[in-house]
């Protein structure tokens, strides 16, 4: 296995960099699992809050 699939924030911010790269001004706010005090149970991952309201859920479950 890659090193850096051993690093738990390369694998949650690996998704996260590809999201905010398309971004086209949608994005509002974004949430980092590992940032949380007490992370959710699917691991790894972020929250992304547009700015009609919706919210993109983007996970990584080994």
């Amino acid at each position: 296995m890659p090193e850096q699939l051993n690093d738990l924030a390369a694998v949650e911010h690996g998704p996260l960099a590809a999201l905010l790269t398309a971004d086209q001004g949608e994005i509002a706010a974004v949430e980092v699992f590992l940032a949380r005090p007490i992370p959710p149970a699917v691991g790894h991952g972020a929250t992304a809050e547009l700015r009609d309201g919706s919210k993109l859920f983007i996970n990584h479950v080994r």
